[in-house]
Formats: C-alpha cells, sequence, structure tokens
C-alpha cells in the first residue's frame, strides 16, 4: 500500500517551492494551486492540509453552534473539560457557524462572539479550527472565511472543498455541499485517491436522518442523493450536521458509518418517535472522534459532559478505493 510522505525537511522546502504555507509552530502545512472563480470570487483550488501528528490523532466535531447563546456555551464548557482530560488535534466544524445570517466582513464583532472566544477556554484556546460552509453561512460575506486567518492563525479554510492528511494514518475530505457537485471541479481534484488507513468525509448536509422536520430532512432529496453516488465507497465515515440532533448509523448500502452533530448551539429539532437509528437523541452536544492504524473511537458527549452513545470501529483491512 503507497504511504503518502511526512514533513521532513526536504519535503517541507520543496512544499514551499510549489506553493505552501508552513505554519512550524501547529504543525500544520497547507498545499494549494489557486485561482478565483469568475462569479463568486471564491478561490478555486486544490487544497491540502497536512498535519504533522503521531499515529494516535482526536478531533471534536460539532455543527449549527453559531448562536452565541447559553447553549452554545454550554457545549463549549463540555468541549474544554474533554479538552482536559485529553486534548484534541483540531475541532472540525460541519457548518452553520455564525447564526442567524453569516458573517458580514472579517470585522464583524460575531466572529469574536460566536467562535474564537467562546472555543477560547484555556485548553482549546490554541486547537486548530477547521470548518465546512453550512447554508446559513452563505447568507453572509464567505469570502471573510478566507481572509480571518490573518487575524485568527487557528482558523484554517484554504477553499471550499478541501482535504485535511494525517501522513499514514488518516484522511478528511472537507466538503461544501450546498455545491457537492464541485467537489472536484472547485477543490478536491485528487477526491477519492486516498491510501491512509482510514477516509472521512465531513459536510454541512446529512445523506439521511430521522429528524421530524419533514422528507427532505431525511434524505429524501437530490442532494442527498448526490453524496451518496459521491460518497460510497470512497469513505469510512461521512459526519453532518443540518439537522439539529446527535445521530449515528451504519449504512450498510454503502460500507460506511453515518454521524450527526448538529446540536452545537442552535434550537434543538426533535427526532422520529419510533426510528431504525442506532442512535439519536434530541441533545445538545458534541462528538469526539479518535483514530489509530487499527481502530475509529466515536464517542458522543452532552452538554453536561455525559457520554450519550460510544461505537468503535475496527479497520480490519487495507483500504481499496
Amino acid at each position: 500500500m503507497s504511504r503518502k510522505p511526512g514533513l521532513s525537511i526536504p519535503r517541507i522546502l520543496a512544499l514551499l517551492c510549489l506553493g505552501a504555507v508552513v505554519a512550524a509552530s501547529t504543525g500544520i502545512v497547507v498545499e494549494y494551486r489557486s485561482s478565483i472563480a469568475p462569479i463568486t470570487g471564491l478561490v478555486k483550488a486544490e487544497s491540502r492540509i497536512i498535519l504533522d501528528r503521531s499515529q494516535d490523532v482526536g478531533f471534536f466535531v460539532l455543527g449549527d453552534s453559531g448562536s452565541g447563546k447559553a447553549a452554545q456555551h454550554q457545549v463549549a464548557q463540555s468541549m474544554e473539560q474533554q479538552c482536559r482530560n485529553r486534548r484534541p488535534d483540531g475541532i472540525l466544524f460541519v457548518g452553520d457557524v455564525i447564526y442567524p445570517s453569516g458573517a458580514r466582513s472579517v470585522e464583524d464583532p460575531q466572529w469574536e462572539d460566536k467562535v474564537f472566544s467562546v472555543y477560547g477556554g484555556e485548553c482549546l484556546a490554541d486547537v486548530p479550527l477547521f470548518p465546512v460552509l453550512g447554508n446559513h453561512d452563505y447568507d453572509g460575506n464567505i469570502r471573510s472565511w478566507m481572509e480571518i486567518d490573518k487575524r485568527h492563525p487557528r482558523w484554517n479554510f484554504p477553499s471550499r472543498h478541501y482535504s485535511i492528511v494525517v501522513p499514514d494514518l488518516l484522511t478528511i475530505y472537507a466538503l461544501d455541499t450546498n455545491f457537492p457537485f464541485q467537489i472536484t471541479s472547485q477543490g478536491i481534484r485528487s477526491f477519492g485517491d486516498s491510501t491512509t488507513p482510514w477516509t472521512i468525509a465531513i459536510g454541512h448536509h446529512p445523506m439521511i436522518s430521522v429528524s421530524n422536520r419533514g422528507p427532505s430532512r431525511r434524505g429524501r432529496n437530490v442532494r442527498s442523493w448526490m453524496l451518496r453516488y459521491l460518497l460510497c465507497g470512497e469513505v469510512d465515515a461521512y459526519i453532518a450536521g443540518h439537522n439539529h440532533h446527535l445521530e449515528y448509523d451504519d449504512l450498510e448500502s454503502c460500507s460506511m458509518a453515518h454521524l450527526i452533530s448538529g446540536a452545537g448551539g442552535g434550537v434543538l429539532y426533535g427526532v422520529l418517535p419510533e426510528h431504525d437509528a442506532e442512535f439519536a437523541a434530541s441533545r445538545y452536544g458534541f462528538l469526539e472522534l479518535r483514530f489509530t492504524r487499527d481502530v475509529m473511537h466515536s464517542r458522543f458527549i452532552s452538554g453536561e459532559g455525559e457520554t450519550l452513545f460510544a461505537r468503535h470501529i475496527g479497520n480490519t483491512a487495507a483500504p481499496s478505493r
């Protein structure tokens, strides 16, 4: 099985020549080839973030968080407490980072009030942030997403679709599911070429759910079909938000796990009283993920710090993607 190279000094120098940004203090390298898309003004790029980490890596995942209200702060406090037990290597935001209408500019105080100060506790303060766009984020100035890192280096958003790679361990496809048909044309040209033991994807919109908010929230729409077409057979797990609850499912037809972590601070949605999900709860909370070469650990943690559900998936075969 082929392996992606590590971060040796010659490799870092080569990346700088090819077009890369190196953050030495955080062990993050961003590879990129970019141009400006004519209509949206957004960067059209092949963007890959390389994390120089060990063979045991972890993330917190949450979505639909940016309300600025008590529930968001409660979840953030639970994350801070969990961080003190075991610090994550990054926080993955699965969309709707600022409610109700996104950020107006890089000067918008909502960036501080609903993102950086909320997840700025003593332990979380220097944990890198890796977001994807939600539908509410598109109501604001989404170009500010690629400019805010000049003020807040924790923020990592090189393009609308990008990948995060921990060499020899994990590939994360970070997708703008508002426009899933543009994943390869305006973001990840190498989509589907992962050779790491684990490959997951994150995006805002789920493929299925047991939300009580109607059929379109339960995967009966064109976007859900497109996501299935793109992701089935390509990833070990897909994590989304959009529906404001917590959920775990095994999609046997896709040979993948499907998780929803959309209870980061927005108004909670209910779940169907009778459903076939392995776990679903209308509770505030977040998802913790940890990866070794052999196991993916997933755990939903409530705003009160309670473990609501945990599942461990073994990696029994080399990737055949």
